[in-house]
């Protein structure tokens, strides 16, 4: 509708014809400017009105008129009144036509303006509007919910949150003695340890709601969207109730307010101070957890993680050897596995990959196997998954001069006799001269078990491991025939000093 009338204003607008002037008194004919100049030489002219720039009325000595165009060097008015003609400069009369079409214009034109200027305050407010009540914000429906046993490894995690589980399946026990539930809880880890799926878990296991949204949702170009999406957010989990909210990469969203004064900041500290208010809101009884994920933590703002708010910090750390070979096994489940398979194996060659590692490894893997058309995922595959994953692939394109390989193969055996003699060290898996990333040769070494202080032995083991293959070249082939091959193993050493 209001499309339909701009588009009316603006045709009318593009119509309007500019405003008629009119001579006063009838008058007839048209009079060039060389016959005003002679009827005024010969002394037949009365007087000349000028009514604007150039159209001017006539009027002889007889009583006749007419309409004439003169000129706007005015130097023929001084001519003219040197014989005897009045000339006169006024305004023109507008008839009552003329000036209700001009006034007609100006009504027109200003509601043009002004329907335009309110077209563009409503979409401005609709865009606002929908942006604050966005569909992140709706309940996710989960036909099969996450429980706990879903969740390989995390143990720590999974015993912390049994509170939050039980307060939400049964508030009126921590009622009945006084108690007061945890309304936030960060999780805090490294990305792809989990903390999703336990917020996950924890709703399955409670049998409630659970609405998810990410930090970055709250950041728009328009001021106020964010803290209108906390309030829109936050009016929708109280319907939901009881609930729990998970918010992902709060640090986000709860970043340190600084003293700074730019738009964008003032905005971003208006957002979180709304979301604190909303956090301060929450009673006892109202049946909701809000559950942050963060792996910055250092950078939150401390009002967020004070008392009272996000107060229980539950570490997600990456997972142990145990955990590892737990995770291993549930990754796979939908996966078909062939006998020689050892997820402890696997494990214990994993050390430092987070569950979403392994889960990625049990795919890669899985790739393989289909890539070689076999039924069964072998132990093979997973060697080499976790080789590509680490070392990248096999370059078979590169041609090696066999002087070179030579070199390659003296080199690795260099960190193998040292690896041997050096009990300290972790046991050789495999040795290859196959070239793999940026790798031209590899000795792959398999921990026992996760450690979690290592010895100054062990240091320096490592340490004499890594540069056994440059002592090897230099052994072997003389001083002035070391390569650049050991570069790597330098840089390596550099970090572990």
């Amino acid at each position: 509708m209001i499309l339909r009338i701009l588009k009316i204003a603006a045709l009318l607008m593009a119509l309007m014809p500019a405003p008629i002037a009119f001579a006063s008194g009838p008058h007839e004919g048209q009079m060039t400017f060389g016959d005003v100049m002679r009827l005024g030489q010969d002394g037949k002219l009365k007087s000349i009105v000028v009514l604007g720039e150039r159209q001017a009325v006539v009027e002889t000595k007889e009583g006749a008129r007419a309409a004439a165009t003169m000129p706007l060097n005015q130097t023929w008015a001084t001519e003219l009144a040197k014989v005897g003609v009045n000339v006169e400069f006024q305004a023109p009369e507008q008839s009552t036509l003329g000036l209700s079409l001009s006034i007609f214009s100006v009504v027109v034109q200003g509601l043009g303006l002004f329907l335009m200027v309110g077209l563009v305050v409503w979409l401005l407010r609709t865009a606002r509007s929908k942006m604050a009540v966005a569909d992140f914000v709706k309940p996710h429906e989960i036909k099969d919910p996450v429980l706990f046993e879903h969740v390989a490894g995390a143990a720590e995690g999974k015993e912390a949150l049994k509170d939050i589980v039980d307060y939400l399946r049964d508030p009126s026990r921590f009622d009945a003695v006084g108690a007061k539930p945890r309304n936030g809880v960060l999780l805090v880890g490294d990305p792809g340890n989990g903390k999703t799926l336990l917020a996950k878990a924890v709703a399955g296991e409670a049998g409630v709601a659970f609405m998810a949204c990410s930090g970055s949702q709250f950041q728009e170009m328009f001021a106020g969207v964010g803290a209108a999406r906390v309030r829109a957010m936050f009016k929708k989990l109280r319907k939901a109730a009881p609930a729990i909210l998970f918010i992902d990469e709060i640090d986000s969203l709860g970043k340190k307010r600084s003293a700074g004064s730019s738009s964008v900041e003032n905005d971003s500290a208006n957002t979180l101070n709304e979301l604190l208010t909303q956090l301060d809101g929450l009673t006892s009884g109202s049946g909701i957890v809000v559950i942050a994920a963060t792996n910055r933590v250092e950078v939150l703002d401390p009002a967020l993680i004070r008392a009272g708010r996000f107060d229980m910090h539950v570490v997600v750390p990456a997972p142990d050897q145990k955990a590892r070979t737990e995770i291993l096994k549930v990754a796979s489940r939908d996966v078909e596995l062939a006998d020689d398979i050892d997820f402890v194996k696997i494990a214990r060659g994993t050390p430092g990959f987070s569950g979403a590692d392994l889960a990625i490894l049990v795919n890669e893997a899985a790739i393989l196997a289909g890539k070689r058309s076999a039924h069964q995922v072998t132990m093979a595959d997973f060697d080499q998954a976790r080789d590509n994953k680490i070392l990248g692939g096999t370059r078979g394109t590169l041609m090696v001069d066999p002087a070179e390989l030579e070199t390659i193969i003296v080199h690795e055996s260099g960190h193998a006799l040292a690896n041997v003699l050096l009990p300290a060290c972790d046991p050789i898996h495999k040795g290859t001269v196959t070239p793999r990333g940026r790798s031209l040769g590899h000795i792959a070494t398999m921990p026992l078990k996760d450690r979690v202080l290592v010895t100054r032995t062990k240091f320096r083991a490592e340490l004499v491991m890594l540069l056994a293959g440059r002592a090897a070249e230099e052994i072997y082939f003389g001083a002035d025939m070391v390569t650049s091959g050991a570069t790597s193993d330098s840089d390596l050493a550099r970090s572990e000093e």
